[in-house]
């Protein structure tokens, strides 16, 4: 069994493998490569997924006139 803690694998045995390889980068030196409108994409999603649910209700309502 393996635990995953810090990019650090913890064997069964107490001992700790760490992979030589892994490179972390500092996040403050990230660089932003295409800037989104977080609001704008927020919004969207809220009124998509509300009309998308308007859409399914008013389905539903017209199959149960329908069929009852």
């Amino acid at each position: 069994m393996m635990f995953i803690i810090d990019n650090e694998f913890i064997l069964r045995g107490g001992l700790v493998a760490m992979d030589a390889n892994t490179h972390v980068n500092d996040p403050r030196e990230h660089i932003n490569e295409e800037p989104r409108n977080d609001l704008f994409d927020l919004m969207n999603g809220f009124f998509g997924m509300l009309t998308f649910m308007a859409v399914v209700f008013f389905g539903m309502v017209i199959v149960k006139f329908i069929a009852g």
